[in-house]
């Protein structure tokens, strides 16, 4: 009883203390010209989402309507019935569109917490974990620029973490909570429902299996398929007919598109799902169609801190590859988050759009950061002493990381001022 107080009093004051530095960061970004332009920064569209949150359909811009954010985004109008509710929405669009974002991705840290402890990780290690997730690059810097993949990558990781309830407990009523979360994953971006298909078989498939495991797979995945069907043609009631008239346009929109130079870009994908992910470098800056050069992650620009940072990071994440390929039943338990690791290392490699990858992280980094986790849970094997000097080193990685972070949030937030 007295460990369920403790970690619901850490989730209160961790969703206090994550909102603030989001909202922080991302308030003052929106007091800017970011969000009323495109591809200023990692290739993300903010004012489309910001337009989509916050204005009548028929005050949108070209690009967002139909078949564009119908195929692509079918659920995202949904959101728009919220405005009415929040005056917020009405007196500043920019800090109520960015407020939902920053939900989102205090949203995903705190589903860190809970996969932890579900892993039985100890109360103070899951604790420092969780706050390393959420000053992440990947959190951080998602969850103050409003766009989709902050909302996807709270529904994938709260999709996780109930198949990891379900592992570690049974099935029961928790676990069709999945479904209504495979619509959003639909719904957010079309192509998000697979990460959750995937997850869902490399649960379902490790043994020992359950009897019946196949058929359990078709049937949730079938419900989950007439019931995403059926809420978007619910929110957008000419969609069906839209995608026939021209099938291939609409399948176009739901996918990037391949590399044009030939390269394949596994480096790319490499640097943005690992290191990127959780230490931010230096920003680089690249010339395309918007009003201004974009700032993006692409080159391994780091100071003395980040490389250090960095290196000690992939200790972590090295280090917790090796108790899972040495422990077979947290092997069991990791599948779903290795089988999402996989997946998208080796789909983005193939789909991207002109090398930006940082903005897929969210598909994969709550999966990556539950990995290098794993070598806290092989170090509460070691003698207390030992132990605790792990916690202090966490303490002070988090202290560093924070301080290194939050100076690039600073830089971006500044630059558009």
């Amino acid at each position: 009883m007295k460990t369920r107080v403790a970690e619901l009093a850490i989730i209160a004051a961790g969703a206090a203390v994550i909102a603030a530095i989001y909202l922080h960061f991302g308030l003052r970004l929106a007091q800017g010209y970011f969000l009323d332009h495109w591809n200023l920064a990692f290739d993300l569209d903010p004012g489309r989402l910001v337009d989509i949150f916050t204005k009548p359909e028929a005050a949108w811009p070209a690009e967002t309507l139909p078949p564009n954010v119908a195929v692509k985004h079918p659920l995202l109008k949904a959101m728009n019935g919220l405005c009415g509710a929040f005056p917020l929405c009405a007196n500043d669009p920019k800090a109520y569109a960015t407020t939902i974002a920053a939900l989102h991705g205090v949203a995903s840290s705190l589903l860190m917490f809970v996969c932890l402890r579900l892993l039985r990780l100890p109360l103070l290690e899951a604790t420092l974990a969780t706050a390393i997730f959420a000053v992440s690059a990947a959190q951080l810097f998602n969850a103050m620029i409003v766009e989709s993949y902050v909302l996807a990558g709270a529904g994938i990781a709260a999709f996780l973490t109930l198949n990891l309830h379900a592992m570690r407990h049974g099935p029961g009523p928790l676990h069709w909570l999945r479904l209504p979360l495979a619509v959003h994953l639909f719904g957010i971006t079309t192509t998000n429902v697979v990460i959750g298909g995937i997850a869902d078989l490399a649960a379902r498939a490790v043994p020992p299996r359950r009897p019946g495991w196949w058929q359990g797979f078709l049937l949730f995945w079938c419900l989950a398929a007439v019931a995403a069907a059926a809420a978007s043609l619910l929110v957008w009631p000419g969609l069906l007919g839209a995608v026939l008239s021209d099938p291939i346009a609409s399948a176009k929109e739901v996918y990037w598109a391949a590399p044009h130079d030939g390269s394949k870009s596994l480096s790319m994908v490499l640097k943005a799902f690992y290191p990127f992910a959780i230490v931010a470098p230096d920003f680089t800056t690249l010339v395309i169609d918007s009003i201004e050069p974009m700032r993006d992650f692409r080159d391994m620009r780091y100071g003395a801190l980040g490389w250090l940072l960095v290196a000690i990071w992939a200790a972590a994440f090295i280090l917790g590859l090796y108790y899972l390929a040495t422990d077979r039943r947290m092997l069991r338990l990791f599948a779903p988050f290795l089988a999402v690791i996989l997946f998208n290392t080796a789909f983005h490699v193939f789909f991207q759009y002109r090398h930006s990858v940082f903005l897929y992280v969210t598909h994969v980094n709550f999966s990556v950061f539950l990995v290098s986790a794993a070598a806290l849970l092989h170090t509460c094997r070691l003698r207390p002493r030992l132990r605790y000097l792990g916690c202090i080193a966490a303490a002070l990685f988090l202290i560093a990381l924070t301080v290194h972070n939050a100076e690039r949030a600073a830089e971006l937030a500044a630059a558009f001022g």
